[in-house]
């Protein structure tokens, strides 16, 4: 779709698109139900359409309409990190890799641009070329190299629980991820001794060192048996040396979405692996085929990771760490609608 829609999921464009089709500019009113940052959003993108003269307006949005159905049904490659993508196009001619390009969101565009090597990007064809390709080739094109990719889930407005975090941008994903290992660290270093954790926290900043003492005592006071130990299997792997305090955070706490994962069905998984950068997506497989043969990693043990979790993102985006709308929805009480197993290949 056209770069005006940058920031939109395929949701919210054609619910932009329908309404103003629809209804014109009297419909606008509507985006006053959705949440807040959304809300905002489609008011912004609303205006910036109802600018344009009448017809021109009207032509430009049917053609968007037909672009956006056009890619209906097909795999969500706009939402799997372009590191996936970069794998899989190695090898490709230039003219089927710039054809996939065209059919993608400009940022990832961009993203795939910047680590192509300089020889490949000089033997791309021109834009002309390729808009001068008939449609359905290029969505035929798109939809067998879709075929390489397990299917990501498109955003769904509802309640917030664990798979909703597939959705959550990169820096986003990193930053609950670094705030789950505290946690995991924390239950990780409330049975194995004094030493190791004074060790870790000379090499913190003082707040964060503040942060992880607190979360030491908070799971000696109520963490289970089944969570420490959970927690201790992957102190056990870890570098003593805590060369690298940051990056040990991060592990902790995918470690700690691994273990949330086990009780997921395999699509959801794999949706997982692809939102995060291809090297991290890996390990985080592997550490949920790690985390499904610990007996102690129970259904009801997951069930509490979920809570944790959820709960930490509904913090984090109230207190603007990460992204603000994740605050505005409800919790739900269980995982619904969940993906249809449907093998990657």
């Amino acid at each position: 779709m056209h770069p005006f829609f940058e920031g939109l999921s395929q949701r919210q464009s054609m619910l932009l698109l329908t309404t103003l089709t629809v209804g014109g500019s009297a419909k606008v009113a509507l985006f006053d139900r959705l949440p807040e940052r959304e809300r905002a959003l489609m008011h912004e993108k609303a205006n910036g359409l109802l600018a344009i003269d009448g017809d021109k307006r009207v032509a430009f949005m049917v053609k968007q309409m037909k672009a956006a159905l056009s890619l209906k049904g097909l795999r969500g490659m706009e939402y799997i990190d372009p590191s996936w993508l970069l794998a899989e196009l190695r090898g490709e001619s230039p003219r089927i890799l710039a054809a996939i390009m065209m059919t993608l969101p400009a940022t990832q565009v961009r993203s795939l641009l910047r680590r192509l090597p300089d020889e490949v990007k000089r033997a791309l064809p021109a834009k002309s070329e390729l808009r001068a390709m008939p449609e359905g080739l290029l969505h035929h094109v798109r939809q067998n190299f879709e075929l390489r990719f397990w299917p990501m889930p498109q955003p769904v407005s509802g309640r917030l629980s664990f798979r909703d975090l597939v959705h959550l941008s990169r820096r986003d994903l990193r930053t609950v991820a670094l705030g789950l290992g505290h946690v995991e660290l924390g239950q990780a270093f409330a049975s194995v001794g004094q030493s190791a954790l004074v060790k870790l926290c000379r090499k913190l900043p003082k707040e964060r060192a503040e942060a992880l003492i607190a979360a030491v005592r908070t799971a000696v006071e109520g963490a289970s048996e089944p969570e420490l130990k959970c927690s201790r299997r992957f102190l056990s792997r870890t570098d003593t040396s805590f060369s690298q305090p940051e990056e040990l955070f991060f592990k902790g706490g995918l470690w700690r979405l691994a273990r949330a994962s086990v009780c997921c069905e395999r699509a959801l998984r794999f949706a997982f692996g692809q939102r995060l950068p291809r090297e991290v997506g890996l390990s985080y497989l592997g550490l949920v085929d790690d985390a499904e043969d610990m007996e102690e990693n129970t259904p009801e043990l997951v069930a509490i990771l979920h809570t944790c979790i959820t709960d930490l993102v509904r913090k984090l985006s109230s207190d603007g760490q990460i992204d603000g709308q994740w605050a505005e929805i409800p919790e739900q009480s269980g995982d619904e609608n969940p993906l249809p197993e449907v093998s990657g290949t």
